[in-house]
């Protein structure tokens, strides 16, 4: 397949002189806005008229696009979301779970996961991931959790995992998938930080779709040359309705979608359809990042994906001080939470390769970390209220010193990651209240904190 062609950037090319008597109000970029860098790209932001498709009833150029992305990736269909990898997990579980029905996630899945038991209202079951212990880093689900959790729930209609992790530690999704088909549930994936991960990318991790999973989100911003916001979804099977699927899909995402979002994801798949770079980029960051304290690249089950950089500090307040010392220079880093200083990489070996030398300027030069320490994940748990019961609950405020031991209205939500601290749903303990004092120490912004916390009123 010629992945040099971009159908839905050819048509929008073709329309920038068009004289618009519709939407958007800024007529084709006619209408100068008070912000001069949006003018040169303002005739790309259309709607739908002739020639340009209909994102929710795609029959034309959207769709080829779509379709050459399902076929880069091996896909049975695939989607463009304009709402990030979020609107795709939310509807990917609206999809695969009637309300009631059972959903098996780990416990450090994104925010929007948890948003999607609530709104599909499913019934959740949040395994305790595996962890790296100097780190705390969340690895993922072991084969045989997984598969003792399924024993212990019957009734499952579906399992969400995550893979890769935020730092990009990857699971044996092959197995994954082998224990969904052996008891008959769908397994869904939140691969929104491995849109990258094509078959055959050489020492990157295997994705989600090569390994056979149902229905994969991806993020194609995070480390493609696409605009903020733009995703795929992929059905690698049809063991998910493709119609339930797409009618969730119009009921997350914006009737009005952005064209230009949707331009960024063609592009974006026509760069990721010609790189050929795999090997030479991998050990180029092997070469450059080999005097940081990265963690290892492979360690048991768990490979991390070369774009992603977990610096590991001698403590928390090394790391802070790492990324202070980013922050003087004009240099921004992925993430910091505790001991990690998170550094993402570009698709792309120049561009990688200058910006590790720009952060071994800054970072102390240091043996790449080898050592490894495990936490299996063990057990899981269920949140204190249903969903049903979330929903009819009374809602109060109570001061934060007082909260421990009622059950939260609200999830508690360390960003970045957007991992929760605390679910709705689940018990507020003495031992949560502590670790947000922590946090608060470390800078670490928490969605849902403050001086009272809501509760359900019980």
């Amino acid at each position: 397949m010629d992945h040099t062609y971009t159908p839905l950037i050819n048509a929008l090319e073709q329309k920038q002189q068009a004289r618009s008597f519709h939407v958007p109000g800024h007529k084709n970029g006619r209408v100068p806005p008070p912000w001069e860098r949006l003018q040169s790209i303002l005739p790309a932001d259309q709607t739908e008229i002739d020639g340009l498709d209909d994102l929710h009833d795609a029959d034309g150029v959207i769709k080829e696009a779509q379709d050459m992305t399902a076929s880069l990736f091996g896909a049975a269909k695939s989607w463009f979301l304009t709402g990030g990898s979020t609107s795709g997990i939310l509807a990917a579980v609206i999809a695969a779970v009637r309300p009631g029905e059972r959903l098996l996630l780990q416990r450090s899945a994104h925010q929007s996961a948890h948003a999607a038991v609530t709104l599909a209202g499913a019934e959740p079951v949040y395994m305790n991931p595996s962890t790296e212990t100097i780190s705390g880093l969340p690895l993922g689900i072991s084969p045989a959790l997984l598969e003792k959790t399924l024993r212990a729930y019957p009734d499952t209609a579906a399992v969400l995992l995550t893979s890769p992790t935020y730092e990009g530690y990857a699971q044996p999704l092959t197995e994954h998938v082998s224990l969904c088909r052996k008891y008959g549930v769908c397994l869904l994936v939140d691969e929104a930080h491995g849109a990258h991960l094509l078959p055959g990318a050489g020492r990157f991790p295997e994705g989600a779709v090569q390994a056979g999973a149902d229905l994969v989100i991806q993020s194609a911003h995070k480390t493609l040359p696409v605009m903020t916001m733009g995703a795929w979804m992929h059905a690698g099977s049809s063991r998910v309705d493709t119609e339930a699927v797409q009618q969730a899909l119009q009921m997350v995402q914006s009737s009005s979608p952005s064209y230009i979002l949707l331009g960024s994801l063609d592009a974006g798949r026509s760069y990721l359809g010609r790189f050929t770079d795999w090997e030479a980029l991998a050990d180029t960051i092997e070469q450059e990042s080999r005097h940081l304290p990265v963690m290892p690249e492979s360690a048991g089950i768990w490979r991390r994906d070369p774009l992603k950089l977990p610096l590991l500090a001698g403590s928390a307040e090394e790391a802070q001080q790492w990324e202070k010392a980013m922050h003087d220079q004009d240099m921004y880093p992925e993430l910091r939470l505790g001991r990690v200083l998170l550094v993402t990489l570009p698709l792309h070996t120049e561009a990688a390769t200058e910006l590790l030398r720009e952060l071994k300027t800054v970072i102390p030069h240091r043996a790449a970390g080898t050592s490894f320490q495990e936490t299996a994940g063990t057990g899981w748990t269920v949140p204190a209220l249903t969903t049903r019961q979330q929903r009819t609950y009374p809602v109060e405020a109570v001061p934060f010193e007082e909260a421990a031991g009622h059950t939260a209205a609200r999830s508690l939500i360390p960003y970045p990651p957007g991992i929760p601290l605390v679910l709705q749903g689940e018990r507020i303990m003495e031992a949560h209240l502590e670790a947000l004092r922590r946090l608060g120490g470390q800078g670490v912004r928490v969605k849902g904190n403050g001086p009272e916390l809501r509760v359900y009123k019980e």
